[in-house]
């Protein structure tokens, strides 16, 4: 009676499209590279579930139900590509290369998105600093703008102003009352931002996705710009951000490399005989 596979044994079988029994006819190298090729192909897969889920609720905001729906659809593109790779035998060198090719894109893609997910405070502090130099901009126009009119109403109280008349009067007020709007500009400026700084810092503030939206912060192009400018300042992170591009590239490569570059088993070359 043959031995029948656990769940876990059966897994790489299933992925590959080759037959347990059959292949347990084989030598013990045989079995282990039909085990290899199918559980590598679970390790970009995985990986995939997780970079489409965190780009979903990490960088859109998206609720758990549409980010967990993203990663699995990628998870299952990503399957279905490398699943492809372990199941072709022979092949045309274009057909290798295109298929070298396309694990290059697909890892690059993934460790760009995993990379926007592990540096995200990184590039939320780096867009509240630029928004912070947008709004310091402002307040300074604004304190020239006040300074302006308070130095004018000073000039008009000392009478030496238009009417020539020292004190209170009606171009006075008028001037007093321009500064004073200035000003309370100027507090309105400030509250509001302490409130966006806050929201930015704290996905559970009300304000978060409003503001988020309002900085662009929710769009990948956005802040794959901040990020760009994040590497050229900071060596620390462009040397993390090369790190973990070569290991979203190995991982992705894992399958299409042990398939192409190992020696072929017993069971492989049998295939190929009959195939041709």
């Amino acid at each position: 009676m043959e031995k029948q596979p656990n769940l876990l044994e059966s897994i790489p079988y299933l992925i590959t499209g080759d037959s347990y029994h059959t292949v347990a006819r084989y030598d013990i190298h045989s079995q282990k590279k039909v085990a290899q090729l199918g559980y590598f192909v679970l390790i970009p897969t995985l990986l995939w579930f997780i970079t489409g889920y965190l780009a979903q609720s990490m960088l859109l905001g998206s609720s758990i139900s549409s980010s967990i729906l993203t990663g699995a659809i990628c998870g299952f593109f990503i399957f279905i590509i490398e699943r492809s790779i372990v199941m072709a035998r022979n092949s045309h060198w274009f057909l290798i290369i295109i298929r070298g090719l396309l694990g290059f894109v697909v890892a690059c893609l993934g460790s760009f998105v995993i990379d926007l997910a592990v540096f995200k405070s990184d590039i939320d502090n780096a867009a509240v600093e630029i928004y912070r130099n947008k709004i310091n901009i402002q307040r300074d126009s604004l304190g020239k703008i006040e300074s302006m009119w308070t130095e004018r109403l000073n000039v008009e109280m000392a009478g030496s102003g238009k009417n020539g008349q020292r004190g209170v009067g009606n171009i006075s007020k008028e001037l007093k009352s321009q500064a004073l709007q200035v000003k309370e500009i100027k507090i309105r400026v400030d509250s509001v931002w302490a409130l966006e700084e806050r929201a930015i810092l704290n996905p559970k503030d009300s304000l978060h996705n409003e503001i988020m939206e309002k900085l662009s912060l929710n769009t990948i192009a956005h802040r794959t710009l901040i990020f760009h400018e994040l590497i050229k300042r900071d060596s620390m992170i462009a040397v993390v951000w090369i790190l973990l591009f070569i290991l979203g590239l190995l991982i992705e490569i894992i399958p299409f490399v042990t398939k192409l570059f190992t020696s072929k088993s017993a069971y492989e070359l049998d295939i190929d005989a009959a195939e041709n």
